[in-house]
């Protein structure tokens, strides 16, 4: 098939290979000139994904409508904060009829929307999927075995990007709890910074795990308010995702968590990397708009990020509040 990926970041070349690899016709859109310019002279992405030679059959470019023109399916893998942007840009007449497939991971910051209500309001009528999972770049792009979870309100439409995206070291399962999917998906970057916050703090593995066990509880709490399955965050895009980018090297969100533990400074951090850290603002919408619910960590590492409390104080904060079953 003819697939345009929309946003070379780390995820989305990874993506434009694995889809290359699968035998599908690959175009990536570049939203820089500057990193399309350097890929292009080095075969390579050296600013998100650096190591991986680019074939020539991928079509690499930063013209929006020639990404699209004769793609029978979109990849949409941009920055949440910039999704709504570049659907606008689009040109209307060319998205008839085609397949999108979503698999930027966050929350917008007006509003709070999922990046699937993002895709409805911009474009009436058309067929998408939502992808999540524990899936970093780099594993992806190594063939390293991993899985993945579609979800749609169709079931056709799911299967079709299962079929479209499995191989033999990446497996894909499918699911109609969207919501579940894309809360799980965006609010485990929270917990994982709160889990860098631990690891920079010198903290060991028992913290690490009770931070993210009870993180889940917050998870399902927001995920239910909102109409997600309970299920699904017992899942891939859940528990998988959430304990993956808590634990492991490759995960940005643990990284910044790391980073403040150690004391460096927040917006210092920011300056110093151009990935951008979907928890930052996850954390920010997740707390700002679900105040009546019981959300101590998102709570802790909101007011760490946004407030300047100190890593010691809000570990102290959430080991005295009041003593509850572990059902609450």
């Amino acid at each position: 098939m003819n697939i345009g990926v929309i946003g070379a970041g780390g995820w989305g070349t990874a993506l434009a290979l694995h889809l290359y690899r699968n035998k599908h016709n690959v175009k990536l859109w570049f939203h820089s000139e500057e990193s399309l310019m350097i890929t292009r002279q080095y075969k390579e992405n050296l600013y998100y994904l650096p190591g991986f030679i680019f074939p020539d059959e991928i079509k690499l470019t930063d013209n929006l409508e020639e990404a699209i023109y004769n793609s029978e399916i979109i990849v949409l893998v941009v920055p949440s904060q910039y999704l709504r942007g570049v659907i606008r840009n689009m040109p209307k007449e060319n998205i008839r009829n085609k397949l999108f497939l979503i698999a930027s991971k966050g929350l917008e910051l007006l509003g709070g929307k999922r990046m699937s209500e993002v895709l409805e309001e911009e474009l009436n009528d058309v067929d998408f999927a939502v992808l999540s999972g524990p899936n970093f770049s780099k594993e992806v792009a190594l063939r390293i075995p991993t899985t993945s979870i579609v979800a749609s309100n169709s079931q056709k439409v799911s299967d079709t990007f299962q079929n479209l995206l499995t191989n033999d070291y990446f497996r894909v399962y499918t699911s109609r709890d969207m919501i579940g999917v894309e809360f799980g998906g965006s609010m485990k970057n929270c917990f994982a910074i709160a889990a860098g916050i631990s690891d920079g703090l010198g903290y060991g593995s028992n913290t690490k795990a009770s931070l993210i066990t009870r993180g889940m509880r917050e998870m399902i709490r927001v995920g239910k308010k909102y109409g997600a399955n309970e299920k699904t965050f017992y899942g891939i895009s859940g528990i998988g995702d959430l304990v993956a980018t808590s634990f492991s090297n490759l995960s940005r969100n643990r990284w910044l968590g790391e980073m403040i533990g150690k004391g460096i400074k927040f917006n210092y951090i920011l300056d110093s990397t151009r990935q951008v850290i979907e928890g930052v603002y996850t954390t920010k919408v997740i707390f700002e708009n679900n105040q009546e619910l019981y959300l101590p960590i998102i709570k802790e590492v909101y007011n760490i990020l946004y407030k300047n409390e100190n890593p010691i104080s809000s570990v102290k904060n959430l080991m005295i509040r009041e003593l509850k079953s572990e059902e609450n």
